[in-house]
C-alpha cells in the first residue's frame, strides 16, 4: 500500500522510502512524484564522521546545531567509535556512515538520510533522490569527492604521527 503521504493517493505500488520520490506507471512511461511531505525521523540516526578532517568537522558541526535547535534525533559518534559500528576507522575515514535502526548507509544515501530528517533540508534529500541525480551525485562523492578526502585523512595523520600531535585537534566545549 502507498505510504499515507503519498500525493499519488489510493494507488497501489510499493511503499517507498521516507525521501526520495514515489513512481507508478502510466500507460507505458513512469510518472516520478517528489514527495513533498517527508515523515521525519522517529528513531535516532547515529552519523559517523572523520572528526580529524576539518571540512567533515564544518559540516557535521552544522547538522549538529541544525539538529539541536530542531530537536531532530541526530546523535553523533567520531572516528575513533568506528569499533563499536563494526568498522575500522581507516574503513569508517573512507565515508560518512550513518545508522538508522539496524541498516548503515554510506556515502550519499547517508547524506541523503541527515538532510531527509533535519527540517529546511528535506528538499535537498528529494532532489538528490531524483533518477539521474542520485547516480551521478553518487559517482561523484563516491569516486571524487570521498577518495580526495581520504588521501587528505592519510596525509594528515601522517604528518601528524611525524610531529607526534593528537591525531584529533582539541574541540571547543559544547553548549
Amino acid at each position: 500500500p502507498p505510504a499515507p503521504h503519498c500525493p499519488q493517493g489510493g494507488v497501489s505500488h510499493p511503499p517507498h522510502p521516507p525521501w526520495g520520490i514515489c513512481a507508478k506507471m502510466k500507460g507505458q512511461r513512469w510518472i516520478l512524484t517528489p514527495l513533498r511531505y517527508m515523515r521525519p525521523m522517529t528513531e535516532e540516526t547515529r552519523i559517523l564522521y572523520n572528526d580529524t578532517c576539518p571540512l567533515c568537522r564544518f559540516e557535521i558541526d552544522h547538522y549538529r546545531d541544525r539538529a539541536s535547535a530542531t530537536g531532530a534525533p541526530l546523535a553523533f559518534d567520531p572516528l575513533d567509535r568506528a569499533e563499536t559500528w563494526g568498522l575500522t576507522e581507516d574503513q569508517a575515514a573512507r565515508a560518512l556512515h550513518v545508522r538508522q535502526g539496524a541498516q548503515v548507509l554510506s556515502g550519499l544515501a547517508a547524506f541523503r538520510a541527515i538532510w531527509a530528517g533535519l527540517p529546511g533540508w528535506r528538499w535537498l534529500a528529494t532532489v538528490t533522490g531524483l533518477p539521474g541525480v542520485r547516480q551521478v551525485l553518487g559517482f561523484v562523492y563516491d569516486r571524487i569527492a570521498a577518495p580526495l578526502l581520504y588521501r587528505a585523512h592519510l596525509r594528515r595523520q601522517a604528518r601528524l604521527s611525524r610531529s607526534g600531535s593528537p591525531a584529533t585537534p582539541p574541540r571547543p566545549p559544547q553548549p
